[in-house]
C-alpha cells in the first residue's frame, strides 16, 4: 500500500480485499477478524462490506454479524417507503449512496428476509439523478445491489424493459 495512505484509508482497502476475497470463495476468517476489531473507525460503506465478508467467510449466524447489522440499522434514515444509509462524510471515492447500496448487499447475503431491504432498493432507485447515481463506483455498487436484491425478492416470470444509454445515444434497449 502507498506509504502516504492514513490508516483508515489503509483499512477500508483490506475491507474491500476481504470482501472481493469471500466473493470467489477465498474469505480468510483471521483477516475478517482483524478488520472487525477496529470496525467502529470504518465507513459505513466499509462496516456493511465486512458484515458481507464475515458472513460469507463464517455464516449468517454469530455476534459479528450481528454487531455490524446493528450498527449499519442505526445508521438508516427510514422514509415511509424508502430507507438510506445516513453518510455523514463521503469520500470522492464513495458517493453518497454507496453505503446504501453496500449495505442493501450486505443483508442480501446476511439476512434476506430483513423488513427493510425493499426500502434500501426503492432508496437506492430513488437518489438517481437523469437516471443514474453521483458515479461510476456508486453506479456499479448500486446496480449489484439491485441484482442481489431481485434475485431474492423477485419472481422469475417477470419482465423489465432495460436500456443502457452513453453520451446520449442508446446502445441498448430490450425487454428481459
Amino acid at each position: 500500500m502507498p506509504k502516504w495512505w492514513s490508516e483508515s484509508t489503509k483499512r477500508e482497502s483490506q475491507v474491500r480485499v476481504a470482501l472481493a476475497l469471500s466473493r470467489v470463495g477465498l474469505g480468510e476468517r483471521g483477516f475478517n477478524n482483524m478488520l472487525f476489531d477496529h470496525y467502529r473507525s470504518l465507513s459505513p460503506t466499509a462496516q456493511a462490506e465486512l458484515m458481507e465478508a464475515i458472513a460469507r467467510t463464517s455464516g449468517t449466524r454469530g455476534s459479528r454479524v450481528e454487531r455490524l447489522m446493528t450498527q449499519i440499522e442505526g445508521q438508516l434514515h427510514v422514509e415511509a417507503s424508502t430507507a438510506v444509509v445516513k453518510n455523514d462524510s463521503p469520500s470522492s471515492w464513495n458517493g453518497q449512496m454507496s453505503a446504501t447500496a453496500a449495505a442493501l448487499s450486505a443483508i442480501m447475503v446476511a439476512k434476506p428476509d430483513h423488513p427493510l431491504a425493499g426500502r434500501l432498493a426503492k432508496g437506492l432507485m430513488h437518489a438517481r439523478q437523469k437516471g443514474r447515481w453521483e458515479n461510476t463506483y456508486t453506479t456499479s455498487k448500486s446496480l449489484m445491489a439491485l441484482r442481489d436484491y431481485t434475485a431474492v425478492h423477485e419472481t422469475a416470470d417477470a419482465t423489465a424493459n432495460v436500456s443502457v444509454e452513453l453520451n446520449g445515444d442508446s446502445l441498448i434497449k430490450e425487454a428481459l
